[in-house]
């Protein structure tokens, strides 16, 4: 495996992080997954596209988001992302918080341009 760091993230990525700060879920987030997908997030695992779509709408419903990918590394069928995102919740708008978030990106066997499964942390959250 070669692991390439690129000097940004390629532009379906941040299309992808831009669809959910937006809270919008729409085509450049959409066309991202395979169907079968799933993620692990913290704690939990969602499986199937619907469902990670469904539980990020929830979670962000809360809140207004700002993702930045501060690096980015290629290892052709896994993608490395290092960033922070921005966090204010509705409830206390005058605060914001900025915790990084690391996330490893699977890539599909059958279309290596779909995620197949994430795992993503984020935090601390305080």
């Amino acid at each position: 495996m070669t692991l390439q760091k690129l000097a940004q993230a390629p532009d379906w990525v941040t299309k992808w992080f831009a669809e959910i700060d937006s809270k919008r879920f729409g085509l450049d987030f959409e066309a991202c997954f395979a169907p079968d997908a799933e993620m692990v997030f913290g704690v939990g695992h969602i499986q199937g596209f619907e469902a990670i779509k469904a539980h990020l709408i929830e979670f962000d419903s809360t809140m207004d988001t700002k993702h930045v990918v501060l690096d980015f590394w290629d290892a052709g069928d896994t993608k490395f992302l290092r960033g922070e995102v921005s966090m204010t919740k509705h409830e206390t708008p005058d605060r914001t918080i900025t915790p990084t978030f690391v996330h490893v990106w699977h890539m599909s066997k059958d279309d290596p341009r779909k995620l197949q499964r994430i795992h993503g942390a984020v935090g601390p959250m305080e």
